[in-house]
């Protein structure tokens, strides 16, 4: 097992080319699985997205993440599949934690995985408190939602099995007040929806669409859901175009239409 700092940064090297192959920048989340699926990948000059599936890493050790071939690692834009499989993604490190109850706890600041699998297995968070993956009960819109009732359970029969007597059992809601409470306390509100969109909206992945977008010409009519970003085929894309289209929310159909 590894903690996500300790992959971040490790260059990908082939075993059949014995070359590298991209440098990893981030961590791709299957939502329903809750497994990191892909390693996000980035060459020196900070483009060329690529991605390497968890099941094709052989190891991960101090200098190296080893695959069987360089060609593991796949180029985003020349597969729209992958593209938009990657855009659904769930990016956990910076994210917001909260309680099924609306309480924030902190915000994660990295997290334990099987290299070889993506199996996540512990959060740890930017207040020093740690927490099992099995208690995440949703992972969507910038957040993971957690049941603490989940992690109280299970370390309640470890302490029944103690040879010694038992003092009456404290009711949960006062456990997880003594436990979180002043974590929670010394937390920052969470930032609006409307800011954490924006937040998003600027990362390297959306970065890298616009890099690849601009000067290309799109070779389908694209239309936004509401309407109103409306955009004719020959049309050749401008930073200002590019940048209404994120407005409107239709950069990936704009990535597949070029």
């Amino acid at each position: 097992m590894k903690k996500s700092s300790e992959v971040l940064g490790l260059k990908v090297m082939g075993v059949k080319e014995g070359v590298e192959n991209g440098i990893a920048h981030d961590f791709m989340i299957d939502p329903e699985s809750r497994n990191v699926k892909y390693l996000m990948l980035k060459t020196d000059t900070g483009y060329g997205f690529r991605a390497l599936e968890t099941t094709d890493i052989i190891g991960v050790g101090a200098d190296y993440i080893m695959t069987g071939s360089v060609e593991n690692a796949k180029k985003m834009y020349e597969s729209p599949e992958l593209l938009e499989e990657i855009e659904k993604g769930f990016y956990m490190l910076g994210t917001m934690m909260l309680t099924n109850e609306g309480d924030v706890i902190g915000r994660v600041q990295d997290f334990v995985f099987e290299e070889k699998g993506g199996e996540i297995f512990t959060i740890l968070l930017d207040n020093g408190e740690e927490y099992s993956a099995d208690v995440i009960t949703s992972l969507a819109g910038g957040i993971v939602v957690v049941d603490l009732d989940a992690q109280v359970a299970a370390v309640a029969p470890a302490e029944e099995e103690q040879p010694v007597a038992v003092p009456e059992m404290t009711p949960v809601e006062d456990v997880m007040e003594a436990a979180i409470g002043d974590s929670i306390a010394e937390v920052e509100m969470p930032e609006p929806m409307d800011a954490v969109v924006e937040e998003e909206a600027g990362s390297a992945l959306e970065e890298e669409s616009a890099a690849f977008l601009l000067g290309k010409t799109v070779k389908n009519e694209v239309v936004s859901d509401d309407g109103v970003f409306k955009l004719a085929a020959g049309t050749v894309l401008t930073q200002e175009i590019i940048n209404l289209a994120k407005k409107h929310d239709v950069i990936l159909t704009l990535t597949l239409n070029v």
